[in-house]
């Protein structure tokens, strides 16, 4: 029975794939497309996610948090895929000073400057920060989790609240940053776990066991 329904579903979805591939809707995606712009111009025409305006099949395969920062790039500049590359020129130039800031906090503003140039110089990030990719905005997304992480355990002494705030907000960053790449869907449990850890050497109170749980909360 419900691997009938399994076959039968899979033929129907077999069935509307042809369907457009008969009508040529298919063809008119472009690799653009296939990074985000697609369903970013549904979101922008349609306000529905689908795969693109012409091709309505919600799009399943992908997180909707890069499709939903160039819709808002098409709604500010309109539909230019040159605006949206150089919107990442300053999310890089954050991501850089971002970077400075965690390394500064955790050994020294010397190792700051030589962790920025490194980012700065990153061949490869410079290329995804000029074009229609994911790369750029997950950094920084990523990047903000880990200074939020920093502010919940590295501090000498840090109170309740602090731990409690530094604990949600990386899990409210990782939560963004996951929407842009699923690669981290992963990442809340272990972050949880590493909190709890710190609170077990620190013999702490309750605190930071509440934090593991805001951690995993977004």
């Amino acid at each position: 029975g419900l691997r009938l329904r399994g076959w039968r579903r899979s033929l129907r979805a077999l069935r509307g794939g042809l369907r457009l591939a008969r009508d040529g809707r298919w063809r008119r995606l472009n690799l653009h497309d296939l990074r985000g712009l697609g369903p970013a111009r549904a979101l922008v025409e349609l306000r529905a996610y689908w795969v693109a305006p012409d091709v309505p099949v919600p799009d399943t395969l992908r997180t909707p948090g890069y499709p939903a920062f160039l819709a808002a790039i098409f709604l500010l500049f309109g539909d230019h895929p040159v605006a949206a590359a150089a919107a990442q020129i300053p999310l890089s130039c954050l991501t850089i000073l971002l970077v400075y800031r965690l390394a500064a906090r955790l050994w020294s503003a010397r190792t700051g400057v030589v962790a920025a140039l490194l980012v700065a110089l990153d061949a490869s990030a410079f290329g995804h920060t000029l074009q229609v990719l994911t790369e750029s905005l997950f950094a920084l997304l990523f990047t903000v989790m880990l200074v939020g992480l920093e502010h919940a355990v590295h501090e000498p002494d840090p109170g309740p609240r602090e731990r409690l705030e530094g604990a949600f907000a990386a899990g409210l960053w990782l939560a963004l940053a996951t929407l842009v790449r699923p690669v981290t869907y992963y990442l809340a449990g272990p972050l949880a776990l590493g909190l709890v850890f710190v609170e077990a050497r620190r013999r702490g109170s309750r605190s930071l066991l509440a934090a593991a749980g805001l951690v995993v909360l977004p």
